[in-house]
């Protein structure tokens, strides 16, 4: 008998669905019972190995406290870009756009790209020549890329984001990952068992200061003990011990997309 394997579209919904369920810290029962169902029936939905009715998603967004578009976000979709045919006018289209937004920048441009359970990659797009080049950086699922914001538009060096084991584990993993994206290399900063890291922030030292003079700042939820330490780290010693932490005596739930506003 063939294994049946699930949707990539139902997995990546019911892993969404218990990310955020594990953000509110809510367990497989207790929404069970909301729902009217087992725990069992929850895990099988959270795997995707059982498609979530549309009533049902539904009726999770509201317990959850999400809209239903929550669970689509980073949905898998096709990476492959045709350029023959009728899809060289898309291309093009794609290419004038680029162009009239980056008219300021010169040469090409690279774009990153995460989704949750994919691999980290870059985007290179080139207006002039009018293509674009897709190219794998790292195999390891990686989610919250974030640089030196100074650098915004412009070539940049070093890349930070959360990296999972695997693209099931929820929530995103234990380690940041610290790229040189010149010199092709990577280091990991490991916080431990249990301990998840959320997106983590640049701070540059004062101006003038080099690409990855400064500090990384997040938030790193210790799951067994339900509390939440604010971690600040060295760039530059990115794998060594933290420079300081603000223990929190209770569990932060995770959040997306902060900013260091210096006043």
């Amino acid at each position: 008998m063939v294994k049946k394997v699930p949707n990539p579209i139902d997995k990546h919904v019911g892993s969404r669905v218990r990310m955020r369920r594990m953000m509110l810290g809510m367990s497989q029962e207790k929404l069970g019972d909301a729902l009217g169902l087992t725990f069992q029936q929850v895990q099988k939905y959270e795997k995707g190995t059982n498609r979530i009715g549309a009533s049902r998603l539904q009726q999770i967004s509201i317990i959850l406290q999400v809209p239903v578009s929550f669970f689509f976000e980073g949905a898998p979709t096709p990476i492959e870009v045709k350029i023959f045919g009728d899809d060289t006018d898309v291309l093009e289209r794609l290419a004038a756009s680029v162009e009239e937004s980056l008219q300021k920048i010169e040469g090409v441009v690279d774009v990153v790209g995460m989704q949750r359970g994919n691999p980290e990659v870059t985007w290179t797009i080139d207006p002039v020549a009018k293509s674009v080049k897709r190219k794998v950086i790292d195999a390891q699922p990686q989610e919250f890329p974030r640089a030196d914001e100074r650098r915004l538009g412009q070539p940049y060096r070093y890349l930070y984001a959360s990296a999972s084991a695997s693209a099931d584990e929820v929530p995103a993993g234990s380690k940041l990952v610290k790229h040189d994206m010149e010199g092709a290399t990577r280091q990991v900063h490991d916080f431990g068992p249990d301990r998840y890291p959320g997106e983590f922030v640049f701070v540059p030292a004062p101006a003038g200061s080099a690409e990855d003079e400064g500090w990384l700042m997040g938030f790193v939820v210790d799951s067994e003990h339900e509390t939440t330490d604010l971690v600040i780290l060295d760039a530059r010693d990115f794998e060594g011990e933290p420079v300081a932490a603000v223990h929190l005596p209770h569990r932060v739930p995770p959040g997306f997309h902060g900013n260091w506003v210096p006043n």
